[in-house]
């Protein structure tokens, strides 16, 4: 859990785009099954599953 929160934050710290998305409320992170259930959707579904959350320390 710690390392996926460590490389959230470097990559937030160190990726020009990621930060200039984030400053303009334009970033979404998630799981891969936040991105398929987004996907499929249409975009209209941002969620995640709990125990996967917690796991990847995304919760």
């Amino acid at each position: 859990m710690i390392l996926v929160s460590v490389r959230l934050l470097w990559v937030l710290a160190n990726i020009k785009e990621v930060k200039e998305a984030l400053e303009k409320n334009n970033l979404m992170f998630g799981t891969l099954e936040t991105w398929l259930v987004y996907k499929l959707t249409d975009r209209q579904t941002y969620i995640t599953d709990i125990s996967n959350a917690s796991a990847t320390g995304f919760f």
